[in-house]
């Protein structure tokens, strides 16, 4: 019995190796063929001090809408200002209202960029997706812009 646990549990660690941080990794996703371009869609703006962009892999044409999806998000702030910056993820299923996600800030200053890798899951399907990046002065939305896509675009 206790060599069945230690060897589930290698398999689990061997599994999140092999599934874990390399899968999001942009050069993943380098290929330009056909099939990999489906793998994944990236949408992004730029506002007043903040860019930011959000990846969402295995989403588009010819992927399946539902079940997790793996995301990464990253922002990065452009000004001297003092101001943290954020980004936001939204997604939608079919005849649905948007979910917001949870904000994700940026207090690191001009120049510095973070990147969040995470994941949503929505049983109802992926059906779009949209990215805010905002500018904040403490708690106070000051400047924002959006993306927005569906499976065919």
């Amino acid at each position: 019995m206790k060599n069945s646990t230690i060897a589930s549990g290698a398999t689990v660690a061997l599994l999140f190796s092999i599934v874990g941080p390399a899968q999001f990794a942009p050069s993943a996703f380098a290929d330009s063929s056909p099939s990999v371009a489906a793998a994944s869609k990236t949408i992004g703006c730029g506002s007043r001090g903040a860019k930011g962009n959000a990846t969402i892999y295995d989403w588009g044409p010819g992927s399946p809408t539902g079940g997790e999806k793996k995301v990464t998000l990253k922002v990065k702030d452009t000004r001297t200002d003092g101001r943290r910056v954020g980004i936001r993820f939204y997604t939608k299923h079919s005849g649905a209202d948007w979910k917001a996600w949870k904000w994700r800030y940026n207090k690191s200053g001009k120049g510095a960029t973070k990147t969040w890798r995470t994941s949503v899951l929505d049983y109802q399907g992926v059906h779009g997706i949209k990215v805010r990046v905002a500018t904040f002065d403490g708690k106070k939305l000051i400047k924002s812009c959006t993306d927005t896509v569906n499976p065919s675009g």
